[in-house]
């Protein structure tokens, strides 16, 4: 499952209430986090959507803070699976990788909680709303639809001047046109 199909995430987080702590496991390699970025290479830690296991019970997904690397030497911590994806069409800059847990423990406090959380017991308390966990990565998603609209509206702007100063090609006598004078670029602008 990918970042879009959140209810197809198999990525749990199961609760220990004997050590208080998480264990954190990827099911299968369909299950990776693919795509994130900085993972690949510089990361050390990472905000991880999993489905939440406590009692036995699913509470659905819900953030947890993961240190990936020992902070000293940079390596991957004991049961998880780090890597980069290697190069990408236009994005190179960017260290997107991969990851995959197995048997990863993490301590109590690292279950991002401000909605739903769960007690030291194991108890869970529902958030107020069932869907109020989804408004962060609907967050981040507007912002990569802002980014691209930036990005877009810079590009446009440079083609745009570029293709009224720029000149190319005679009528007959005078100067030469505008770029902008071609109907091709103007279809493509």
């Amino acid at each position: 499952a990918h970042g879009t199909f959140v209810r197809g995430i198999q990525t749990t987080c199961t609760y220990d209430a004997l050590t208080q702590e998480f264990v954190l496991n990827t099911p299968s390699v369909h299950a990776y986090k693919w795509w994130p970025g900085s993972l690949g290479l510089t990361a050390s830690h990472a905000i991880v959507m999993a489905r939440l296991i406590t009692r036995g019970d699913d509470m659905g997904m819900h953030p947890f803070v993961v240190q990936l690397r020992d902070l000293d030497t940079h390596e991957p911590l004991p049961g998880v699976t780090l890597g980069d994806i290697g190069p990408k069409l236009g994005y190179n800059s960017m260290d997107n990788g991969y990851a995959a847990f197995r048997n990863v423990r993490i301590p109590f406090d690292s279950l991002l909680a401000r909605f739903g959380h769960i007690k030291r017991d194991g108890s869970y308390v529902k958030p107020e709303h069932s869907k109020l966990a989804y408004i962060g990565m609907m967050h981040v998603r507007s912002l990569i639809v802002r980014g691209a609209y930036n990005t877009l509206a810079t590009a446009l702007t440079a083609v745009s001047r570029y293709s009224i100063f720029r000149t190319q090609g005679y009528l007959s006598k005078g100067p030469e046109r505008m770029v902008l004078d071609y109907g091709t670029q103007q279809g493509l602008i």
